[in-house]
């Protein structure tokens, strides 16, 4: 029997990764036999069904006593991408009673960095224990941005560093002279 024409199925495989769409390109080669093909290359566009993942942000402590050391920022994804390492970009401020950069935490980077195919990653922020009094003072950390997600709506974490020094006294004397 003479065939014609030869049919075949290729079938994609579903995931819950975004990789965004895919082209696949195919060759046909025929492996015996006297038939010729006159195009053999086509190629084929896979759709993704994932949308580009959103980021959050949350942090281990809403509060933190001065000598604890430190507090954790957590970017998490609603699902893992292909499509490279997704940076988080952080922006720090201070609130009414703003705590500073250098006098009450510090850091090495601003950025967090969640490796392609993961779906979350941390940054640490060190609190300085300063022996100073002061009243308790907010670090407000927010997303400034995002590459390779979205930022999921507007992402702030506020932090309130307690101070742990005791109220100083003042202690006035006369002399007579």
């Amino acid at each position: 029997m003479n065939e014609t024409v030869k049919s075949f199925t290729i079938s994609s495989v579903h995931d819950l990764v975004y990789e965004g769409d895919e082209i696949v390109t195919m060759n046909v080669t025929i492996e015996e036999g006297d038939a010729t093909i006159g195009d053999a290359n086509f190629s084929v566009t896979i759709i993704d069904d994932e949308v580009e993942p959103l980021v959050t942000l949350s942090s281990t402590h809403n509060t933190i006593n001065e000598p604890e050391g430190s507090f954790t920022l957590k970017a998490e994804l609603n699902n893992a991408t292909e499509e490279g390492d997704v940076e988080v970009t952080l922006g720090f401020t201070g609130g009414v009673n703003g705590a500073s950069i250098g006098d009450d935490y510090t850091f090495e980077t601003t950025l967090i960095t969640i490796p392609q195919g993961e779906i979350s990653a941390v940054l640490e922020i060190p609190v300085i224990d300063d022996n100073m009094y002061e009243i308790d003072e907010d670090i407000i950390v927010n997303i400034t941005n995002v590459t390779n997600a979205t930022e999921d709506g507007t992402q702030t974490e506020t932090i309130t560093i307690v101070s742990d020094d005791v109220v100083p006294t003042v202690t006035l004397t006369t002399s007579d002279e």
